[in-house]
């Protein structure tokens, strides 16, 4: 009886986790594999055929930093509908702590 209790709380426990990863704001597959993420928006995008990439940081939110030479964009996935959605890319300019 307490093994069967031990493997539904560790069950339950991984399922709230996958719940909470995907549906939640913060997604650890786009944590682990920001450049699989963007591979298809940057072989077409026009903006990052030319630039070499330093760096890419996933913030959270189907949101990106990308950081080339000496610039910094925010690449941020909005939704059109639930499955439509496209990619827009903004130039970074200072911090938070400049409001």
């Amino acid at each position: 009886m307490r093994k069967r209790i031990v493997i539904l709380t560790v069950f339950a426990a991984l399922l709230v986790f996958a719940g909470c990863n995907v549906f939640g704001p913060y997604n650890l597959y786009y944590e682990w594999n920001e450049e699989g993420v963007l591979a298809d928006y940057l072989e077409e995008s026009d903006q990052f055929q030319s630039e070499d990439i330093d760096s890419i940081n996933y913030l959270g939110s189907d949101t990106f930093e990308i950081t080339t030479g000496d610039e910094d964009h925010i690449v941020k996935r909005v939704y059109t509908s639930m499955m439509n959605g496209h990619w827009d890319v903004f130039q970074a300019s200072g911090s938070e702590a400049d409001f």
